[in-house]
């Protein structure tokens, strides 16, 4: 198990990760973090996995900087866009910038506990907790550079194809088929999460 640190800062600009074993990782507001576990062990409750949320994190740290993506195959070169949210510089690939806009406009509203509002955007393998201040900075964060992330991600688009034609024509490029008689059962979970339900 990592070993799990405590984040000293006080304040509304402090964010945390934690990741729990069988559950996404999450970069919360510091504040929002007993709320944010609460709500798990709430939703989750006792059995295979819930159990896992009173256990010890299998790592809990500060962060002032993070990225979150989509899966998929990448360029290893390809551009980013920054996003400030107070306390949080958060790295996005110009090729996911614009799904995850999308995503951040049509978010529904959650609640914790308490009643404060909060929403979840989630990326392969992790999510970001955010409150409706950090969502709007990030929606018109990236409206205002769309122009650029745009032909940035065309440029990284052309790029990894005109790579992947290379390793193709240099005999290094193979194509994984998937076979028609080994389906995935339905119900198995593709997003990282053990349930179909979003943690």
């Amino acid at each position: 198990m990592a070993q799990i640190t405590k984040d000293n800062r006080s304040g509304s600009e402090a964010w945390t990760f934690i990741l729990y074993e069988n559950f996404k990782g999450h970069v919360v507001p510091t504040k929002l973090l007993p709320l944010l576990q609460e709500d798990l062990r709430e939703r989750f409750g006792p059995g295979e996995y819930g159990d896992k949320l009173h256990q010890a994190p299998e790592s809990q740290r500060f962060v002032d900087t993070w990225g979150i993506d989509l899966p998929g195959m990448l360029l290893t070169s390809r551009k980013y866009h920054h996003v400030s949210i107070p306390g949080l510089d958060l790295e996005i690939p110009c090729q996911d910038a614009e799904y995850f806009l999308e995503d951040l406009q049509k978010l529904e509203p959650r609640k914790f506990s308490d009643g404060t509002v909060y929403y979840k955007l989630h990326g392969w393998l992790q999510c970001i907790v955010l409150t409706e201040e950090n969502r709007q900075l990030m929606i018109a964060d990236i409206e205002k550079a769309l122009p650029a992330i745009r032909e940035q991600a065309e440029a990284d688009r052309q790029a990894l194809n005109a790579g992947c034609a290379a390793a193709e024509k240099a005999g290094k490029l193979v194509r994984i088929q998937a076979l028609k008689n080994d389906p995935v059962a339905p119900g198995t979970p593709l997003s990282g999460a053990p349930t179909l339900e979003k943690n």
